[in-house]
């Protein structure tokens, strides 16, 4: 068999406008993550889920617009992030408790195990932002998106997502479909009934968007209108993280600092590590020409 394209999303109507749907294919994105953070196993398959359920969430997006996924418990799962912008640059991490709290044969349900809460980030130009907020009920990243997106902003979501593999190699994929102002949600019922057909037939990992559009969606009369290319990619560089020294104390700088002066600052998004020796520290920590803070 053929290995599948990039990673991508194709979205589009059903049932003449009724609703908007998006269906997601992200193995290289997701095998990326893991293998940026380390991360096998249930912490895989958890990632993966909020990272196919973030693109989703932000599809479509307009210029400039990127939407953040935040969750928090108090767990195995102390907090998970994932964001994505309108130009299809998709990132996130997690992190859990230490492994020796951990309880045997931990599954994805036991490590998203509620309680917890929800955080749906829309950031738009001019540092406008809308956020909203609710709890973590169901333990299942995608349900509880689509849950949010249901009772916070009053749009009827169902989200399914699937993530499968292993180190080095991962398939993820996932469907969103949203009713527009004025749908009679009954139109959701046979639409669902499809979705429940198709996992129980194993045709939920959905490595050709296109043939699950046909072979799934096919009876609601899909119209597609979007194709948009996904890359995990993280943002964060040297200079960025020199901007954020500009702004903290001396004090608080220092207290960063190894022994010898030096600094390392990791990436939390992709986990690049940034290295500062101790005479580029000290220009930063003194207000230097090439560091400090500005006057």
């Amino acid at each position: 068999m053929a290995r599948p394209g990039p990673d991508r999303i194709r979205s589009g109507v059903l049932q003449d406008g009724a609703f908007r749907f998006a269906v997601a294919r992200l193995n290289d994105s997701v095998t990326r993550a893991c293998l940026l953070h380390q991360l096998d196993g249930v912490r895989a398959e958890v990632l993966g889920e909020a990272l196919v359920s973030t693109a989703l969430l932000a599809t479509p997006s307009k210029a400039e617009e990127k939407y953040t996924l935040s969750i928090y418990g108090r767990g195995l799962i102390r907090s998970l992030n994932a964001d994505c912008d309108h130009r299809g640059h998709l990132r996130g991490y997690l992190r859990t408790a230490p492994e020796n709290e951990w309880p045997t044969a931990v599954t994805a349900a036991n490590l998203m195990a509620p309680p917890g809460i929800i955080q749906v980030t829309r950031s738009l130009p001019d540092r406008v932002v809308y956020q909203g907020i609710t709890e973590f009920r169901l333990g299942a990243i995608g349900a509880d998106v689509a849950l949010h997106l249901s009772t916070s902003d009053q749009v009827e979501t169902e989200i399914r997502t699937a993530v499968t593999g292993a180190p080095g190699r991962y398939a993820a994929a996932g469907l969103s479909i949203q009713a527009l102002p004025g749908t009679d949600l009954d139109l959701f019922v046979p639409i669902r009934a499809a979705l429940d057909a198709a996992e129980r037939e194993g045709r939920a990992c959905m490595d050709r968007p296109e043939e699950f559009i046909e072979s799934v969606l096919g009876p609601f009369g899909p119209h597609l209108l979007g194709n948009q290319a996904v890359h995990y990619r993280c943002n964060c560089s040297r200079e960025r993280v020199l901007n954020i020294f500009r702004q903290m104390s001396p004090a608080d700088i220092s207290g960063l600092t190894e022994p010898d002066g030096s600094a390392v600052a990791t990436c939390h998004w992709c986990n690049a590590e940034y290295a500062f020796p101790p005479d580029e520290m000290a220009l930063i920590i003194g207000g230097g020409a090439e560091g400090g803070r500005p006057d």
